[in-house]
């Protein structure tokens, strides 16, 4: 990553010594260097990543605010996750999951916490990844999000009978509640 004080250090180089700087380091096996602050790249940068068959990514952003949101971003992508039988649902902001035995009423509980104003997330099998050590945040598998299956109904669409404000892509899991027959 190069951000203003690389950059200062490498103005600094005449270009021979930058083309033997960035020729060192395209050597790796590195996917490609980051260039923050919309700087232009060195053209002995652009050489070396060329020779070197490596990708060169500008940004406006600078250095820190990049680095904080690619560590955000990683951390969520990177986050340990499992796969839980329950409902997702938000209720006043916060994240229930409810759990319970097949056919104990999870989804009916949700539909009518819906039709309250509230808001489904996940309904059958909610992804949870923990993204830090206090924070679990729960979504549905993109094959089945804003889907709901009802007994004696079948298969609802959520988000199509009770509007986009029913729903809600992710959550927090804050609360988890088990149902019992």
């Amino acid at each position: 990553m190069i951000g203003r004080v690389e950059s200062t250090y490498l103005e600094t180089l005449t270009p021979d010594q930058r083309r033997e700087r960035f020729e060192q380091f395209m050597r790796y096996n590195i996917i490609g260097l980051v260039i923050c602050h919309g700087m232009d790249p060195f053209p002995e940068c652009l050489e070396m990543a060329e020779k070197y068959d490596r990708n060169l990514f500008l940004v406006r952003k600078d250095t820190s605010e990049f680095m904080a949101d690619l560590i955000a971003a990683l951390s969520s992508y990177l986050a340990p996750r499992l796969t839980q039988h329950g409902v997702l649902v938000e209720v006043f902001g916060e994240g229930v999951l409810i759990t319970g035995d097949s056919g104990v009423g999870k989804s009916e509980t949700a539909l009518e916490l819906i039709k309250r104003g509230h808001r489904l997330v996940a309904d059958d099998a909610v992804e949870i990844k923990r993204i830090n050590r206090t924070t679990l945040m729960g979504s549905a598998p993109e094959m089945i999000r804003y889907y709901m299956e009802l007994r004696g109904i079948g298969v609802i669409d959520a988000r199509q009978i009770y509007g986009v404000g029913a729903v809600k892509p992710e959550t927090r899991v804050d609360l988890v509640v088990q149902l019992e027959p």
